[in-house]
């Protein structure tokens, strides 16, 4: 069963403390950097969710949250999700963040 990208890209904003999905990955060249609804991605086992984490929120309690309000969409698969940036907090740190549940 293929997951609905858009519900889950809607669940995925309706999620307090993010933002928004992410729109670009560091490196690329602008012609190959993903747009937003490509911020989301469902494969075989596991599923990927890039997004701006909100400034002041906790990246734990959001991807926490992130990871309960898709999981009931992918059928069992694992949900990695990649904070990119964190919105209006100019002293955030500019590398990017990966968070996977243990044994993933």
């Amino acid at each position: 069963m293929t997951p609905d990208l858009d519900l889950m890209r809607l669940r995925t904003l309706a999620v307090s403390g993010v933002a928004c999905l992410a729109d670009h990955h560091d490196g690329l060249r602008p012609a190959a950097r993903p747009r937003p609804e490509q911020a989301v991605r469902v494969h075989e086992h596991h599923a990927e969710v890039d997004i701006v984490l909100a400034a002041g929120h906790s990246v734990l309690a959001t991807t926490a949250g992130l990871r309960a309000a898709i999981a009931p969409l992918l059928a069992g698969r694992a949900v990695h999700i990649t904070v990119t940036d964190v919105e209006g907090d100019p002293d955030a740190p500019t590398t990017t963040v990966v968070f996977r549940p243990r044994g993933a």
